[in-house]
């Protein structure tokens, strides 16, 4: 008996790392472009991550670009990756907390630059390179960012997918959004509160939360490339991979030679 029992839990397992495989294709027109985190920003040369510089330095070297979308109090798109803005803008202000026009009196990492909006960086690109956008959520916004992102995106004509550390967002754009690529993050803990955050962790770096949003593609962290879920998730159902973040040109080769597509954050890859 407990051996069926140990048996059956190891099918509930494989089955719950289940994806969708209708847009692998699709996956991998994405992965043809090399996707710079944040934008290509630039600490030493004074470009702020996530700024509208950095992006635009990305879409003038031909690169993609991955970036953060988060929720403001009075629902703008502000493109900001951490919760607390005290490390890009040196004041404690959490961003779901405090309106756009607020959020927007302080400057980027010493920089003159505003938090952009999601608006203003789609008119960077223009619909000529991919982006990678992933949804930050916050305790139980995620209904509501869903809805404004794609307030937005509805009417944007440029290809980009959709990624997130939180399953919900996966799960709203199955039933919403069907036809958007879509991927889940992992590999770096998830502290949505509500649930222990131990079952958290297991949870979303052992991509058991798979069967809730059927992503299309994994995104994860590329240190932790040899997690076992992924391995069988790669190996069972052929789901493919995004490696974050890329930051040394051996790294990428690596990432290269395991088929996977890339986030990288570095400016050695100008020029790849």
């Amino acid at each position: 008996m407990l051996l069926l029992l140990v048996v059956l839990l190891f099918v509930i397992y494989l089955l719950l790392l289940r994806t969708r495989s209708i847009y692998k294709k699709k996956f991998f027109e994405f992965a043809q472009f090399n996707y710079a985190h944040r934008g290509l920003f630039d600490k030493t040369a004074g470009v702020a991550e996530n700024s509208l510089t950095a992006f635009k330095r990305a879409a003038k070297c031909g690169y993609g670009a991955e970036l953060d979308v988060r929720l403001s109090r009075d629902g703008k798109l502000m493109v900001m990756h951490d919760e607390n803005i005290k490390r890009t803008c040196g004041v404690s202000r959490i961003v779901e907390e405090y309106t756009a026009n607020e959020l927007r009196k302080y400057k980027l990492l010493g920089t003159n630059e505003q938090i952009p909006f999601l608006e203003e960086v789609l008119e960077i690109f223009d619909g000529c390179l991919p982006l990678m956008i992933e949804l930050k959520t916050r305790n139980d916004n995620y209904k509501q960012l869903c809805e404004a992102v794609f307030m937005v995106l509805d009417e944007y004509n440029g290809s980009y997918c959709i990624q997130s550390f939180d399953p919900r967002v996966l799960k709203w754009l199955k039933k919403n959004r069907p036809h958007i690529l879509r991927g889940q993050l992992s590999g770096l803990s998830y502290n949505r509160s509500g649930i222990s955050k131990l079952a958290e962790k297991i949870a979303v770096n052992f991509l058991i939360v798979n069967a809730v949003g059927m992503p299309d593609f994994v995104s994860y962290r590329f240190e932790k490339r040899g997690n076992i879920s992924l391995k069988l998730c790669r190996r069972l159902y052929g789901t493919p991979v995004l490696y974050w973040t890329i930051r040394q040109d051996r790294d990428f080769e690596i990432a290269k030679q395991d088929f996977a597509g890339v986030i990288f954050e570095t400016e050695s890859f100008i020029g790849k």
